[in-house]
């Protein structure tokens, strides 16, 4: 289990399926609220103790990981962007055309 106020661990520990209490009222990461491990206990010592105790009885937050949280969102960049990008799109309007970005070997255009 983490105690933090910081929203980098929330996240963290919803991708390795830690217990996360979080020493605020709010956060910048809701959806390691609502579908990673995160809780909002907020700074009042009686909420934070209670709720430490009752994850160390086991009762611990949800341990799901959030959706598309699988390491392989360079792969879907990269899908988006050889299915919906026009070889035109590589070139800048700023630049003369003998420096023109040429696509690379694997890029596919739509017709």
């Amino acid at each position: 289990m983490v105690l933090t106020d910081s929203g980098g661990i929330q996240e963290e520990t919803s991708i390795l399926g830690v217990p996360c209490l979080t020493l605020r009222d709010n956060t910048e990461r809701p959806v390691t609220v609502t579908e990673g491990t995160n809780v909002i206990v907020g700074m009042a010592r009686k909420h934070i103790v209670a709720k430490t105790q009752e994850v160390l009885r086991g009762h611990s937050v949800t341990d799901r990981i959030p959706r598309l949280w699988d390491g392989k969102a360079a792969k879907r960049i990269v899908q988006i962007i050889r299915t919906q990008a026009q070889p035109a799109a590589l070139s800048h309007p700023n630049l003369p055309p003998h420096h023109t970005a040429k696509p690379h070997p694997g890029f596919v255009a739509l017709p």
